[in-house]
């Protein structure tokens, strides 16, 4: 009877540690995996912040990136607006005292669905050119649709020639992104914004999307 309890007892400790073997295989399988998995994440995101694609997490939501700009005064972002909602491109400019923004162009950006059920994504280009009187604004959208592009010798932006220029030559293009900013439908987002460098009331220049403005000045 001693010798069949002691048989038992060592049966049964050999099961015991067999069972903790398999669950500490088990633990370091799923632990690997899960680390595995997170590389994997990283890796992809860092593919996609080296790209231009945008990362969505929420479709129902804004989603924008700008893009490197292959030019001075000429401004590329990418956008994903969710499908059947309308969001209003607005350019805008102005001193700081003023108190009203002028408004440089306004166009109207469609969100579309892509095939996956995701916001369709797309690029659009906000650029100045400077003739010999006053200059001119264009918005470039897919296919080539060219909107707004108009003569605007009413408000100077010479300053901002300037400065983009110079900017632009002082720092080099390099392969980061700019991050992925993301909005409500109802909110607005300022997508690119220059400030004329003097001491006092400065002009500003700035891009930003969101719902129609109750009101604008042209």
């Amino acid at each position: 009877m001693p010798q069949n309890k002691r048989q038992f007892q060592f049966g049964f400790s050999l099961l015991s540690l067999l069972l903790m073997v398999s669950l500490v295989g088990a633990i370091l399988a799923y632990v690997g995996s899960s680390r595995e998995l997170e590389s994997v994440k990283g890796e992809f995101r860092q593919m996609l912040d080296l790209s231009d694609i945008i990362e969505i997490d929420d479709p129902t939501r804004v989603y924008c990136r700008q893009l490197p700009q292959p030019a001075p005064l000429v401004y590329p972002f990418k956008v994903a607006i969710p499908a059947g909602e309308k969001l209003m491109l607005q350019v805008i400019t102005g001193k700081k005292s003023d108190p009203k923004p002028k408004t440089l162009a306004l166009v109207q950006l469609d969100g579309q669905s892509a095939t996956n059920g995701l916001s369709e994504q797309y690029d659009f280009s906000v650029y100045l050119e400077f003739p010999a009187k006053g200059y001119n604004i264009g918005v470039l959208l897919p296919r080539g649709t060219n909107l707004s592009k108009a003569t605007k010798p009413r408000h100077d932006l010479q300053w901002l020639k300037k400065q983009s220029t110079i900017s632009n030559l002082a720092r080099p293009f390099t392969k980061s992104r700019f991050p992925v900013e993301s909005i409500d439908v109802s909110e607005t987002l300022i997508l690119y914004e220059a400030s004329e460098a003097v001491a006092e009331d400065p002009r500003y220049f700035k891009i930003q999307i969101g719902a129609a403005p109750d009101e604008y000045w042209w």
